[in-house]
């Protein structure tokens, strides 16, 4: 999965890359622990509310199959529990209600970000014309040169 300035998500285990921020359904944070009801809640409070969650905004293949009414989300490589999904909603740490709800857990995926040598690969036009046609080394490394550094 090729991203081109965009922020990739991986499995944490693996590292298997599964969906960019353009696949990730944003929502508005709810009001809190107000939103819970009293059995939720937890006793301290926090004065920011932090979503422990991305829900996705469409199905994707890797998924598998989600055509009963919820179920887990697992990597398609490691078989770890990215998240779930269920069809009637669920409620976001936030306090939102999310409908459908194809949830994955922010402590199960790690976010990539562009390389920075991507964007300066595409900037070449502030180099000079001496800097353009400045030949580059080749190194040729042995198996011997690789056996000294382990």
């Amino acid at each position: 999965m090729s991203s081109g300035g965009v922020v990739c998500f991986a499995c944490k285990k693996c590292r298997t890359r599964l969906f960019t921020e353009v696949d990730v359904d944003s929502h508005e944070p709810g009001e809190g622990q107000d939103s819970f009801s009293w059995t939720k809640r937890t006793k301290k409070t926090s004065a920011s509310v932090v979503c422990s969650s991305l829900f996705m905004s469409r199905t994707m293949d890797w998924m598998g199959d989600t055509s009963d009414m919820e179920g887990k989300l697992e990597c398609p490589k490691c078989k770890g529990r990215i998240g779930s999904f269920t069809w009637h909603g669920a409620q976001c740490s936030c306090g939102h209600w999310c409908t459908p709800a194809l949830q994955v857990l922010h402590s199960r995926v790690d976010k990539i970000y562009p390389h920075a040598n991507a964007v300066i690969r595409n900037r070449v036009d502030h180099l000079t014309e001496s800097d353009k046609e400045e030949p580059t080394a080749e190194v040729n490394i042995t198996e011997e040169d690789l056996k000294e550094f382990v």
